[in-house]
């Protein structure tokens, strides 16, 4: 993984020089091992966007849309094993 600074010094470089907010979300979604959380905290920062508004930015972006619905995917079927796992933990307590 690249690093966050590195990735955001950039970011604020480019949109300094005047490139779109489009144009650097795409270039995140180019640099190698880069994560949808590594853009949305990029984007955030150097947007000045919200976290949630960053989130809407990476995650509809054509670049970014089909790494986060996977990523998404996998949240949720952690989410739900562990809710799975706490639940069998509690029924073993209960016993």
């Amino acid at each position: 993984m690249r690093d966050r600074e590195l990735l955001l010094r950039e970011a604020v470089r480019q949109r300094a020089d005047g490139a779109a907010d489009d144009a650097i979300v795409a270039w995140l979604g180019h640099q190698p091992d880069t994560s949808v959380i590594d853009a949305i905290y990029v984007t955030r920062l150097a947007l000045d966007v919200s976290l949630g508004e960053a989130k809407r930015i990476v995650t509809t972006h054509p670049e970014w849309s089909q790494r986060a619905d996977m990523a998404s995917v996998i949240q949720d079927d952690a989410v739900r094993a562990l809710d799975e796992f706490e639940s069998g933990a509690r029924d073993r307590q209960g016993d």
